[in-house]
């Protein structure tokens, strides 16, 4: 499984790269911290140009240069990029906002959570969940 995680909080990113270490499935796990550093990485521009196509996105919402509501729909609206499954993954439990994010085409909305026991299960288990669903090939651009 490839992970791109699009987080510009170092810890948040360190906590993942630990959660990921308890989990049986082999996954790859790259990390942009914005918007546009995402962009970059999906289309395979320099620094990124041999890194492979992620099959989940982890997105933080508070984002520098382009916010994480704004990349989600522009991926979401992508022709290559609108099938990666985009789970939201964000210090709000905002009603709203979790709204907003599905309307955007959000697959999972999550809540990091506070306590370090918790957050790691929430990362294996997104792992294990989209570990097991069948999500559509992506095409190099012609």
């Amino acid at each position: 499984m490839h992970l791109l995680q699009i987080e510009d909080n170092a810890g948040d990113v360190m906590l993942v790269r630990e959660a990921l270490k308890t989990v049986e499935t082999k996954v790859e796990h790259n990390v942009v911290e914005d918007g546009q550093a995402a962009l970059d990485f999906l289309e395979r521009c320099a620094p990124y140009t041999l890194t492979p196509c992620p099959d989940v996105i982890l997105l933080d919402l508070n984002l520098p240069q382009k916010t994480g509501y704004e990349l989600l729909q522009e991926l979401k609206q992508h022709p290559r990029f609108k099938g990666i499954p985009i789970i939201v993954f964000t210090s709000t439990a905002d009603p709203h906002e979790v709204h907003r994010c599905y309307a955007l085409g959000a697959n999972a909305f999550m809540v990091k959570p506070m306590m370090l026991q918790e957050y790691v299960a929430v990362v294996r288990t997104f792992v294990e969940f989209w570990k097991t669903c069948q999500v559509p090939p992506l095409f190099p651009s012609t």
